[in-house]
């Protein structure tokens, strides 16, 4: 078996190769994100998963100013034909994408969601409910979940005393980029009186949309 220097892919001019390279980078996300995360083949998305033992999921990270939870995995609504059981469960999630700018590799990351029937498979409403809450979320919940996922891909794959750290791909900060211009305050200034907390609780909390019929 032939071996190359990660540098002959990386730095390639060659567009087959960035592709292939960018193959591999995907595969190595993939690995990285294990077992916390699953992800769906056909929409791409990485996402938080069901716990075995329990309906509801918080997640702890490093917020911009402190330690904080946020609820990524969630219970909702009833089923009409059986009302002990969940109408469905919605899963914080991301869409990534590998890009080379100025002879760097950078991850592209967007916060999106992820709605299932029983915590693992997809939703018969998911674009529906995905629809509905991209219409009710502002800046401050797009970048409460952006800043989760930059603490998760960063601290995730680090060894410990019990493991070893992910040896194929890792992930750092990019650092604050400096502008000439800035935007009036009052332009971002938030609806929502605590970002970092989960998202839309009380506004979905008489939700209940039904499965798809038969």
């Amino acid at each position: 078996m032939e071996e190359f220097d990660v540098d002959e892919w990386s730095d390639s001019d060659d567009e087959d190769r960035q592709r292939d390279f960018v193959a591999l980078l995907n595969r190595a996300i993939g690995e990285f994100v294990r077992p916390e995360l699953y992800h769906d083949r056909d929409s791409g998305v990485f996402f938080f998963s069901k716990p075995r033992d329990r309906d509801n999921l918080n997640h702890a990270y490093r917020s911009l100013q402190n330690t904080t939870t946020r609820r990524v995995v969630g219970r909702y609504g009833k089923k009409r034909k059986d009302p002990t059981q969940a109408s469905y469960w919605r899963h914080s999630a991301f869409l990534h994408r590998f890009v080379r700018l100025g002879g760097t590799w950078f991850v592209e990351v967007t916060p999106t969601y992820h709605f299932t029937h029983d915590g693992r498979n997809l939703d018969g409403f998911a674009g529906e409910r995905l629809k509905k809450i991209k219409e009710i979320e502002n800046n401050a919940a797009v970048m409460g979940q952006f800043v989760m996922w930059r603490d998760f891909l960063v601290t995730h794959g680090r060894g410990d005393l019990l493991k070893e750290s992910y040896p194929f791909i890792s992930f750092d900060e990019v650092g604050a980029l400096e502008l000439d211009v800035g935007v009036p305050d009052g332009l971002w200034t938030s609806q929502e009186s605590d970002p970092s907390s989960p998202l839309f609780e009380f506004a979905l909390a008489g939700e209940t949309i039904e499965e798809p019929p038969e």
